[in-house]
């Protein structure tokens, strides 16, 4: 069944993993943290036991050493190796970050959803252009408002008005420090 725990017994290394890897991915669901926050830290961490496993203490770092054994590039293995060191200038290609998140953020900041005093417009749930149909064409990628809706509602941030408008539940700062968590579009 989809979100049970594989059978560990005898199982394949991809079936190990998923069972590892569900406790994390119910955590980052419930921080509300994306599939690129998940695979950025998973090569940190890949990079670091790669270090550690082929590079004794004091030695130099050696990328297309730890390229061929990771599997990713000298570029990508470079970047996450000087972050590790401390250098910021380094910092590896933006995450992907959850969609509903997105679509609150461009419902936030894009004047195009907002209303005249800047702050979110109540939106109609169809429409071609000031409408949550269109807030989630433009910020959700290939997901189906439908979809965002649900998970909105699940986490509470949105609320249907008496006129059938989606509204955003919480207003001004409580919405800017939720939303500043994780600054990137992709």
């Amino acid at each position: 069944m989809l979100g049970s725990k594989p059978k560990t017994r005898g199982a394949e290394p991809n079936e190990t993993l998923v069972t590892l890897l569900l406790p994390i991915g119910r955590l980052m669901l419930k921080g509300g943290l994306g599939i690129g926050d998940l695979i950025r830290a998973a090569k940190e961490a890949y990079v670091r036991a790669a270090v550690a496993y082929v590079a004794p203490v004091d030695q130099r770092v050696n990328a297309s050493r730890l390229s061929v054994i990771t599997g990713l590039t000298r570029k990508e293995v470079t970047a996450i190796v000087n972050e590790i060191k401390g250098d910021p200038s380094s910092r590896p290609a933006e995450v992907k970050e959850q969609r509903a998140l997105r679509v609150l953020r461009g419902w936030k900041l894009d004047p195009r959803f907002c209303d005249n005093k800047g702050q979110p417009a109540p939106l109609p749930l169809r429409g071609d252009r000031r409408s949550f149909s269109a807030l989630v064409r433009e910020y959700g990628g290939d997901v189906t408002p439908n979809s965002v809706l649900k998970e909105l509602e699940r986490i509470k941030a949105v609320i249907f008005s008496g006129s059938r408008a989606l509204r955003l539940r919480c207003s001004g700062i409580t919405c800017k420090r939720r939303m500043r968590a994780r600054p990137r579009r992709s």
